[in-house]
């Protein structure tokens, strides 16, 4: 960035972003907005980062190399391929921990072409919602964040950032469904995305542009919804799915927090290696 934008900038940054995508959030998960409207407050933190750009006079070419960097083949490889490795890791200490039961039927349909064609296109369809959230989050806050506080820090603080923005939607879905006590589902939701934050942020700082952390992104969402766990009905929101793995979502979203623990070792070890 061409002006180091202060902590307190980001700090009104992170008010904002919160404050205005909490009201959005309410008004669409309560039923206020028709279930079409669901991506909406997915687009506030890039919208909000576009503002606080402006606000600081940083010039259109600034704003723009998020997504005009030089995409590197190792970024690109990584953002596409790292859902399916840690989907993997997520099998194994499901099976291992003796919480969850594997689903072979369910894999024979995962393969076969009609799944295959409509998964690519769900991944491609959300890739605008991806485009909002990973403009404000990676885009913005983060390389706002990182000559301040370094890698470590920056990628935690956004993490936890990332994961109260989605508290009223975690809540009031987890609320319909039932499927536990929501603000423990919610509590270990943000946790989740915490730790994906690590990944996210190493994707990011492999190349400077979001492109292959929308892919990331939107390839987890598809994968963890429609492939790896079966996921219980919102009611008028989403349907049902049944996945490679059968537990209750309060086990899934634990199995979720220690790979991405796991993982997020790995991470912490090569952002002390990067420069820059």
């Amino acid at each position: 960035m061409a002006k180091k934008s202060s902590l307190k900038v980001a700090i009104w940054y992170i008010v904002s972003v919160l404050l205005l995508s909490w009201a959005v959030q309410a008004v669409i998960f309560t039923g206020m907005l028709p279930a079409e409207f669901i991506s909406l407050y997915m687009y506030v933190p890039a919208i909000l980062a576009v503002i606080f750009y402006f606000l600081q006079k940083d010039p259109i070419e600034i704003q723009i190399k998020q997504i005009t960097n030089k995409i590197t083949p190792k970024s690109l490889l990584f953002g596409v391929t790292y859902p399916f490795l840690i989907a993997l890791l997520m099998i194994f200490l499901s099976i291992l921990s003796g919480l969850g039961q594997f689903n072979a039927d369910e894999l024979a349909g995962r393969l076969q072409l009609p799944f295959i064609i409509s998964y690519l296109f769900t991944v491609v369809a959300i890739m605008p919602s991806m485009f909002g959230e990973e403009y404000g989050w990676r885009g913005y806050l983060l390389p706002t964040l990182t000559p301040k506080l370094g890698k470590i820090q920056a990628t935690l603080l956004v993490g936890i950032i990332w994961g109260m923005w989605h508290i009223p939607s975690y809540y009031l879905s987890y609320s319909a469904a039932g499927i536990g006590d929501p603000i423990i589902l919610t509590i270990l939701g943000i946790l989740v995305t915490v730790a994906l934050a690590f990944p996210v942020s190493y994707c990011y700082y492999l190349s400077k542009n979001i492109i292959p952390c929308m892919i990331l992104h939107g390839i987890w969402d598809v994968t963890i919804t429609s492939v790896l766990f079966s996921s219980p009905e919102v009611p008028g929101m989403a349907p049902a799915t049944a996945g490679l793995i059968s537990m209750p979502w309060v086990y899934a979203l634990c199995v979720m927090i220690a790979a991405g623990t796991i993982m997020a070792y790995f991470f912490v070890k090569e952002f002390r290696k990067m420069r820059g």
